[in-house]
């Protein structure tokens, strides 16, 4: 029989994923009314989307129609910054009323006016869409979110099956609360940099100020439809050898699939951020001086890498390690602590970070505290003590915040990696078991050994039986939610600015790994350049890959994908003190 003939070689391809559902996205009338403005042609298409997940829908008409159980929905070309911004204007009146608000469509200029509304951390660039969640009666500041895509480089607004998703469970998680106990005299929860103050003095406390402000919460637009801002994971083969008139093919490592379902991961990076007011004791007098604002950061992160066709002979992608850092990344930021230099400097300095290293811990909660510039006890001019320019102060007596943050990662383990030096938080959290996975490409078939191969031999590329998929641990295909804080000093030396940017970068790898398949004699396509159509592939077959020549049995390969998200963070809702008389 010729092999173009051969009925061995595969006709359909790979199956359709199989992936765990996040949401059916079929209407739910839990989700309650969409009222909806008027809306441009550049819209429209992503509204009949949305409007898919309500069971009643009715047009806009004036706010005082706005009831608890809305959800109004506007088209971001026709909003204007003071509809966002303005005290009694269209959206403070929608939130007065329970009502949230989704944008389609969403610039800076809308964002920076949002901000007058729900103050948080801004995130730079256009997204295609927005969600404003109110905080109800009874809760502060740090109930409210805003629920916000990855920037785009293009202005095209957008929805897709995984947005649609999160729109839908934040709109039923606020249902739930706001229905659960309208009047929400008090919150279960803590708000975000909850702390323990400790001092000998119980009202030494009482001067740590704290502006607490709303979450912002980044999800990916997870499409490989996409050419930009996309983090998919190819299941077209690709030739990676070659012998005998064939080639032997894998998965590519591409982000974007030609003729198979891809496998989009759903990463989602939630941001908390908390203002404190210190102060910086006179090395000289012990006196109170140069007050500086405290930047708190809560981050976590719901990361699931949606792996799909678990069998013998493959296991789609699943994930191996992620690295998280966050940075300064302003160019007026004055960067470093240095009271000895000529003039005195009191920049950006790092106070505290969690978590620390932990290696296979099933679960652990770490814990930070930083002082108020240490050793620095408050009298605020109501006791005795030297006199100074912010009130009155003694040594002796120290104040300090504590947080804490928790993790389980079984299996997998932490890196804390922080540059305390130059404010860099970072840490790196990565596979365990099956294989250790010490680095981006640390990982090769040789160290997988018996972990991830069933062997008749003792190396890897000696007589490949089938992938050992059941020792792919829970956490390496299933969501894998982390936590983790960070607190920065601004210094005194930045007090002028209104506002500073900071860096967030998340990168992750995903590794593939399964028996080779071969190309037919005429298809053979040129070595990790093609992706082959699946008519050209013939199907796995494990056994007879056992005579197959060192390296050319099986298939490993990695895919790294980077997010990075411009953060702005306003300062100004925590003024600077002024002096109050001159220092003594």
């Amino acid at each position: 029989m010729a092999d173009d003939d051969d009925p061995s070689v595969l006709s359909a391809g790979l199956p359709p994923l199989s992936l765990p559902s996040i949401s059916d996205n079929a209407p739910n009338a839990k989700l309650g009314r969409l009222v909806v403005g008027s809306f441009s042609t550049t819209g429209k298409d992503a509204l009949a989307k949305v409007s898919e997940l309500f069971v009643q829908q009715v047009p806009y008409t004036d706010t005082n129609a706005l009831q608890p159980g809305d959800v109004l929905v506007l088209d971001g070309s026709s909003v204007t910054p003071d509809d966002l911004a303005g005290s009694n204007k269209l959206a403070a009146r929608a939130h007065a009323a329970q009502v949230p608000i989704l944008i389609l469509g969403f610039d800076d200029a809308l964002e920076e006016a949002a901000n007058k509304l729900i103050p948080t951390v801004n995130v730079t660039g256009f997204s295609s869409m927005s969600l404003l969640l109110p905080a109800l009666p009874g809760e502060d500041v740090s109930a409210a979110s805003v629920l916000l895509t990855l920037p785009q480089e293009d202005r095209q607004v957008i929805m897709t099956e995984s947005m649609l998703s999160s729109i839908s469970s934040e709109l039923l998680a606020f249902h739930a609360r706001r229905e659960s106990n309208p009047k929400l005299v008090a919150k279960a929860d803590p708000p975000p940099g909850n702390s323990d103050c400790t001092s000998n003095d119980p009202t030494h406390c009482e001067y740590v100020q704290k502006r607490v402000l709303g979450n912002k919460k980044v999800i990916d637009i997870n499409s490989d439809s996409r050419k930009a801002n996309f983090n998919c994971l190819s299941r077209d083969w690709t030739p990676y050898a070659s012998g005998g008139g064939r080639h032997y093919v894998g998965y590519s490592n591409r982000a974007h699939s030609t003729y198979v379902q891809a496998q989009c991961p759903s990463q989602q990076w939630n941001f908390a951020p908390v203002l404190y007011l210190t102060y910086r004791v006179d090395d000289t007098t012990g006196l109170l001086a140069d007050p500086s604002r405290v930047v708190y950061v809560e981050m976590s992160a719901s990361l699931d890498p949606r792996t799909a066709d678990k069998n013998g002979d493959q296991y789609a992608w699943y994930q191996t390690r992620h690295q998280f850092d966050l940075r300064p990344d302003d160019s007026k930021l004055v960067v470093g602590d240095d009271s000895s230099a000529s003039p005195p400097k009191h920049g950006f300095s790092w106070l505290a970070n969690a978590p620390t290293t932990q290696n296979g811990s099933t679960t652990k909660t770490d814990g930070v505290t930083w002082g108020l510039n240490v050793s620095l006890a408050f009298t605020g001019g109501t006791q005795g003590g030297k006199g100074s320019a912010y009130g009155t102060g003694t040594l002796g007596g120290s104040v300090s915040v504590t947080h804490s943050t928790t993790n389980t990662i079984p299996d997998w383990k932490i890196l804390d990696n922080t540059d305390s030096v130059n404010g860099v938080w970072s840490f790196d959290t990565q596979q365990a078991m099956p294989y250790a996975v010490n680095g981006a490409t640390g990982a090769d078939c040789a160290a997988m050994g018996n972990f991830l191969f069933q062997w008749s031999g003792t190396h890897c590329s000696a007589l490949p039986q089938h992938v050992r998929t059941d020792t792919i641990k829970d956490l390496s295909y299933n969501t894998m939610t982390l936590n983790g804080l960070s607190a920065w000093d601004l210094g005194s030396d930045n007090n002028k600015l209104n506002s500073v940017n900071l860096k967030f970068t998340s990168t992750s790898w995903f590794d593939a790994a399964g028996c080779a398949r071969l190309t037919k004699q005429s298809k053979g396509g040129t070595l990790g350049v093609d992706q082959l159509d699946p008519k050209y592939v013939k199907s796995a077959n494990c056994a007879s890959n056992q005579s197959l020549p060192p390296g050319k049995g099986t298939w490993y390969v990695r895919a790294e994908r980077q997010t990075v998200i411009p953060l702005t963070l306003p300062l100004t809702s925590l003024e600077i003190p002024k002096p109050t008389s001159p220092p003594a």
